[in-house]
């Protein structure tokens, strides 16, 4: 037997509501609404409608850009950004010394 699944449910496994993504993350509802006010969470509404879903691959992105890095993995962002910055320029001039 199979089952058929309506236009809703199919919407519902591309998107999270709000309260899934609150216990997703492990906070607030209202956490979730400040952060998409401040434009942080990409979300779909469509027009005239009350619901408001977040797309689960533009999520995950989020969750891979905002997850913590390992001690490991912190040291070799810092190897790959130290190796990145300039060096200070030294002067061929010879240091003046001033005496009184």
């Amino acid at each position: 037997m199979t089952k058929i699944v309506s236009k809703d449910e199919q919407l519902e496994k591309n998107y999270y509501t709000q309260t899934e993504l609150s216990e997703r993350w492990k906070v607030s509802p209202g956490t979730i609404i400040n952060w998409r006010k401040e434009g942080r969470l990409p979300f779909f509404k469509l027009p005239g409608a009350s619901k408001i879903l977040y797309p689960v691959d533009l999520i995950l992105e989020c969750e891979q850009k905002h997850t913590t890095l390992t001690k490991e993995e912190q040291k070799v962002q810092i190897q790959l950004t130290e190796s990145k910055r300039k060096k200070p320029v030294v002067s061929a001039k010879p240091r003046k010394e001033w005496r009184i």
